[in-house]
């Protein structure tokens, strides 16, 4: 993984000179400024790519219900797939967590996004519960005896767990689902909607509905778990350095 020298301070000035708004409150119409406009990948430090993680979640969400796919989010997710050379959590399956993220940016929305986006709740799944202490290989038995608790956890509840402890990327969490929360309440949501529009909601909601295999519209969701495990991966990194 590269590391560069472009911090957080840099990177606001260069998005102020360049007029780059993260958050416009329309994307998509008429040309608009984009990221490798103005920064080259290999200069982001890992505190801006996690920053740039958590914003293009917020960014590409057009409405809290579902989720638009600017440039920017393509040319980031593309980028990391160049520098992904292992997995932190599960060094065994980076291949498979690689090619999934492959699939989720194709053109074949019924056929690989699908089948890409599909495997990716597995692993959104597993960084959660990774985070909470489930063990990838489990040495003792107590550890194999902590692993149990997590068999009937949801991927909704770990998101939860997560989000409410003291991680690095609980705070990204966080001021995601704030972000969603802002945008629903000034389209006036009940709160069930409301509920439903934060990652929580719905990574329960695609999740449950897609296991059973004939119910798969959810695969633009994929976009959306691509950059969830890309913000673990980039916060689990920082973890691991400082």
């Amino acid at each position: 993984m590269t590391q560069g020298s472009l911090l957080i301070d840099e990177y606001e000035n260069r998005i102020k000179k360049f007029k780059y708004l993260e958050y416009p409150e329309c994307i998509g119409l008429g040309k608009i400024t984009t990221l490798n406009d103005f920064i080259d990948f290999d200069e982001l430090s890992l505190e801006v790519k996690i920053h740039l993680s958590s914003m293009l979640i917020r960014r590409s969400v057009g409405i809290p219900t579902g989720i638009y796919l600017p440039d920017d989010t393509y040319w980031f997710i593309s980028r990391f797939v160049e520098e992904y050379i292992i997995d932190l959590a599960d060094p065994s399956r980076h291949e498979a967590h690689k090619k999934a993220l492959i699939m989720i940016m194709s053109e074949h929305a019924f056929s690989d996004c699908i089948i890409g986006t599909t495997y990716m709740y597995t692993v959104i799944e597993f960084c959660l519960k990774y985070k909470l202490g489930y063990k990838v290989f489990p040495m003792c038995q107590e550890e194999f005896e902590n692993n149990k608790k997590f068999n009937d956890m949801s991927i909704g509840n770990a998101y939860f767990k997560v989000k409410k402890a003291n991680f690095g990327i609980s705070r990204e969490l966080h001021l995601i689902d704030e972000h969603f929360k802002k945008k629903a309440q000034k389209m006036e949501y009940n709160a069930e909607e409301l509920q439903n529009c934060q990652i929580q909601g719905r990574l329960n909601a695609s999740r449950n509905k897609s296991l059973h295999g004939h119910y798969q519209f959810f695969h633009s969701e994929g976009t959306l778990l691509a950059l969830l495990f890309i913000l673990f991966h980039y916060c689990e990194a920082y973890e691991k350095t400082t």
